[in-house]
């Protein structure tokens, strides 16, 4: 995960975890084996809680957004002109 967006991954986690938020969804940059940062939209959900209704087990995905995340970029410059 990329420095700058470690606090707001950790951060989003943690509040779902703690139940304050109904969904964990957070997007964040992420070193790609070869080196190259790429956008990341990650989601999961709980599926198991242990007998104090604490979280037990997560499941989730990681989508690379990284050509959304270009496209947004260069709207904004656009409009901005």
């Amino acid at each position: 995960v990329h420095p700058d967006d470690l606090s707001s991954v950790n951060t989003a986690l943690e509040q779902y975890l703690f139940g304050n938020t109904p969904v964990y969804k957070v997007e964040f940059r992420m070193r790609s084996y070869k080196g190259d940062w790429k956008w990341i939209e990650s989601c999961g959900k709980i599926f198991d809680y242990n007998e104090r209704a604490e979280p037990l087990r997560l499941t989730g995905t990681h989508k690379d957004i990284t050509e959304q995340k270009t496209l947004e970029r260069t709207l904004a410059i656009h409009q901005a002109r």
